[in-house]
């Protein structure tokens, strides 16, 4: 019987293991792409990657303009904790987080959009002081639950510099977060998170290596319905191009999806594995037994 478990219990882990990990891409979206870069096998003179093989900004730029922004380039920084005070003197403590336009649109199963709009690259791009925030920074905040969206408010990044934001959208705070909490926390001891432009936090971070975004990308797609493949292929004539003048480095485009594939791929060969060998020693032990009792 604890043999039959056992066996039973190895393939029901191995499966909620892998439904688990397909549940957390659907959140997070598989319509991301990136790029890796090797030398080719005849690059035999010693030579290795250097500064100048990675993509950079210029090459990005390029593809948001050849492909009429038909892709986004996901970007993200953390900064310092940030602080806020409402009308009643109470402190409010938040998250501040620099993210781009094709962030969001990996995010959005997770920050579900209740009013206004996500921050997109325009806002980036010129650096403005927008913000979104969620709906426990609302109540946090104004208290009488109206629509944020248009309203200002002081932002005290810790370390970097204190300035006033406006409210363009408005998310609605993910449950998941609260689940990390102790139990019968009070709404203002609750952790806000609050997202500006990347741009913005770039100009405020001074010293952040943006080269880092550049030559490792993480580019999305804009439409999510866009056919991973079609993509793929795309994304993978335009980076020959470029790249057509160093012939001795390969860049290659992978994709989030097909990842997901090989690790869904791995779970299965290692739970059947487990749930065979699990199997095989029920069946000896199972003899050994039968032999004794005879």
């Amino acid at each position: 019987i604890i043999g039959i478990s056992a066996v039973i219990t190895i393939t029901t882990i191995g499966n909620s293991l892998q439904k688990t990990l397909s549940n957390t891409f659907s959140l997070v979206g598989a319509n991301g792409y990136y790029l890796s870069y090797s030398l080719k096998e005849n690059s035999d003179d010693g030579s290795s990657l250097r500064e100048s093989d990675f993509c950079t900004k210029e090459d990005l730029d390029a593809l948001k303009a050849e492909m009429d922004g038909k892709y986004l380039i996901s970007q993200s920084m953390e900064m310092n904790g940030g602080e806020i005070i409402n009308s009643k003197g109470q402190h409010i403590h938040a998250m501040v987080s620099g993210v781009s336009e094709g962030w969001f649109m990996s995010y959005t199963q997770i920050y579900k959009l209740l009013a206004g709009r996500y921050l997109n690259d325009t806002d980036g791009n010129r650096q403005k002081n927008a913000a979104v925030v969620s709906d426990l920074f609302v109540e946090q905040y104004f208290q009488d639950g109206r629509n944020p969206v248009g309203e200002s408010f002081t932002l005290d990044i810790m370390g970097v510099c204190t300035a006033e934001f406006v409210i363009v959208g408005l998310y609605e705070h993910p449950k998941m977060m609260d689940k990390m909490l102790s139990p019968g926390t009070a709404t203002m001891d609750k952790l806000s998170q609050i997202f500006i432009p990347y741009g913005t936090a770039a100009r405020l971070s001074t010293g952040e290596d943006e080269n880092q975004s550049w030559r490792f990308p993480q580019i999305v797609a804009k439409d999510p319905t866009t056919p991973q493949k079609e993509a793929q292929a795309e994304l993978q004539t335009f980076f020959d191009q470029r790249f057509a003048e160093k012939p001795k480095l390969n860049v290659t485009v992978q994709s989030d999806a097909n990842d997901l594939k090989v690790i869904n791929v791995v779970l299965t060969v290692v739970t059947v594995t487990i749930s065979i060998i699990a199997a095989i020693s029920l069946l000896v032990g199972g003899i050994g037994v039968m032999n004794i009792m005879l």
